[in-house]
């Protein structure tokens, strides 16, 4: 292992982040998250040291993850630096790595040792849900707004911005390839409600949702697990934080362990879907939802 003065080399990766950076995060993440601060003042806290990632897309084991730079309840702070490149963004997500900062800040990764997840023949459908899926009253897309639809969920995150303007251009570049996607709800030929996406191969995690009437988002999600178990995904990553709104709908929290497991199996095997703008053609909604 090679060192350094001050600072550590970890399989490539240099640890490099001292204190006074570390005010300084701190500083810019409480100007700018100011909702977020407000009901959760601990969390925005910096301590220490982390690894910062070089031009190589590598990442440093969880294990050398600094648990004293938290974010949420479970998160913990993996590495900073590195680009928002398709390739790195890609291998970040094979890892069970997730890329999550906010304007002014360098580019974060962040790891967990639970994830939340919903394994798609445990999916709770709450009443108001069940009257929404009997009725013929929307009509659901993918890929036909996608701007559209991350701008959507920016909007509905006022004060507490990840999707910035680097973030953005990341997921039209991830768009492009072939990973990112955006699921529509649209009502009268307008745009009520929508997902963000990552899939590969039998993986699908869902990075942001909105909606603009009551119960959108929720109908939105759904209708999208009952159409993935339809097409024979088995899970759907829910991200790291498992809300009280996720475990009705029948999320449950696994050991990022058995995530990984779960996530190697899924990445590859071929992927259910061949053309994701075809996902919702001829998708009877109320026959899936018995």
């Amino acid at each position: 292992m090679n060192t350094v003065k001050n600072n550590r080399i970890v399989a490539g990766v240099k640890y490099v982040l001292p204190d006074p950076i570390c005010k300084k995060l701190g500083k810019i993440r409480e100007k700018s998250n100011k909702v977020m601060c407000k009901h959760f003042p601990e969390l925005y806290k910096y301590k220490g040291r982390v690894a910062k990632l070089n031009k190589d897309i590598e990442f440093p084991s969880i294990q050398k993850g600094n648990k004293k730079i938290r974010f949420g309840p479970i998160a913990y702070l993996l590495a900073y630096g590195g680009d928002l490149s398709v390739e790195r963004i890609v291998e970040a997500t094979k890892q069970g790595i997730l890329p999550f900062s906010t304007n002014g800040e360098p580019y974060l990764w962040w790891v967990a040792d639970q994830r939340c997840v919903i394994f798609l023949d445990s999916i709770h459908i709450e009443r108001p849900i069940k009257s929404l899926l009997k009725k013929d009253m929307f009509t659901i897309t993918v890929d036909k707004a996608f701007l559209d639809v991350i701008y959507g969920c920016r909007g509905s995150h006022e004060g507490f911005l990840w999707l910035t303007d680097d973030r953005i251009q990341s997921l039209c570049d991830l768009h492009q390839a072939g990973y990112s996607h955006s699921i529509e709800l649209w009502l009268d030929d307008e745009l009520v409600g929508g997902i963000l996406g990552f899939h590969i191969g039998g993986y699908f995690h869902i990075e942001s949702k909105f909606g603009a009437i009551n119960n959108g988002s929720k109908y939105l999600f759904i209708v999208l697990c009952l159409r993935m178990k339809e097409l024979g995904f088995k899970f759907c990553d829910c991200g790291l934080w498992p809300t009280d709104h996720l475990k009705r709908l029948g999320a449950s929290v696994i050991k990022y362990d058995e995530f990984i497991a779960l996530l190697d199996e899924a990445i590859l095997q071929e992927s259910p879907v061949r053309d994701w703008e075809k996902v919702f053609y001829d998708c009877n909604v109320h026959e899936i939802s018995k």
